[in-house]
């Protein structure tokens, strides 16, 4: 029974992977809007129908329109990002008909944001953004660590207020190793490389080099990616996300909810293949154990130590 499973898992991998590379243009212009519950109940569906209309009648096959899950900021939908191949990815709140309208011929047609209706209100001015980590094994982000430095030196370096604004998340989380002590990682983008830095001088380089200059500082790089990087690239601009961590729900705002090939892609149901693949129910619970996973009836309960009580009991 279990290697036919494994092995539909693998074909339907395999599917996911050709299906999503068939919906992938490269250099299209992609809009974004959200379709959970909430979403369309403020509206995301008249929203998705404008935009769909407006790239019709636009004649271009360059502009693709993509639905994705609720990110939890309700009050702010419907939400709409316009993602452009090279830029900064811009997040619209409380988009209606009108707006919509605006958005398509102002920004994904005339190529300039509607700066005063994004999410926080983005600068006109913005060229960059900095990126820190502040979570664990990189806390140099404090007051007069990492964050200040780059504050201070932009400052200093004469760019104007907003070109190159310096944000701080709470948790970025790396497939490979972890920080040096002392260290810390950030993310500079649209170009989305990640360095080490570990003193004012590694500021000075990036911003003279990368910033200013537009070349990467191959020295300070970190051929690693932040397994939430997907969502930092989209939202870490945003106060109400950059103070997340975001793990189990770090999809949340990138997948459409509706495209199984898609969730897929990012390695949906995974977890439940690798269970069956290793076909050891101990492992299981104490991989539940050591992620500290607890319940949500109010007690936060360690679940790992529930499914371990309810292993040792036995059967009525």
């Amino acid at each position: 029974m279990e290697p036919k499973i494994l092995s539909a898992y693998q074909d339907l991998l395999n599917q996911a992977e050709q299906k999503f590379a068939e919906e992938q243009r490269p250099g299209a212009i992609r809009i974004q809007v959200g379709s959970a519950t909430c979403e369309n109940a403020a509206g995301a569906q008249e929203i998705w129908e404008e935009f769909r209309r407006h790239i019709e009648l636009s004649g271009r096959n360059d502009i693709v329109l993509h639905s994705t899950g609720c990110t939890g900021r309700c009050s702010r939908e419907p939400i709409v990002g316009v993602l452009v191949n090279g830029q900064i990815p811009v997040k619209y709140e409380l988009v209606d008909r009108t707006l919509a309208h605006e958005i398509f011929a102002k920004h994904v047609i005339g190529g300039v944001p509607v700066y005063e209706k994004t999410l926080d209100k983005l600068s006109s001015n913005l060229k960059h953004q900095v990126i820190v980590c502040q979570g664990q094994g990189t806390r140099r982000t404090v007051i007069g660590g990492v964050h200040t430095w780059f504050e201070e030196k932009i400052a200093a370096a004469g760019i104007a207020d907003g070109e190159v604004p310096v944000y701080s998340v709470n948790y970025m989380g790396f497939k490979g190793t972890r920080p040096a002590a002392g260290e810390s990682r950030v993310l500079i983008r649209p170009m989305n490389i990640l360095y080490r830095i570990s003193t004012p001088k590694d500021v000075d380089e990036v911003i003279q080099n990368h910033v200013l200059g537009g070349k990467p500082v191959e020295h300070l790089r970190v051929e690693d990616e932040p397994i939430t990087k997907g969502f930092i690239d989209l939202y870490s601009d945003v106060s109400f996300f950059r103070r997340q961590s975001r793990i189990a729900l770090r999809k949340a705002g990138l997948v459409d909810p509706e495209n199984l090939f898609e969730y897929i892609h990012y390695r949906g149901f995974s977890a439940l293949e690798m269970v069956l693949r290793r076909n050891d129910p101990e492992w299981v619970v104490n991989e539940v154990t050591l992620a500290k996973l607890r319940g949500r009836g109010g007690g936060g309960f360690s679940t790992g130590m529930k499914w371990a009580l309810a292993r040792k009991a036995k059967e009525q």
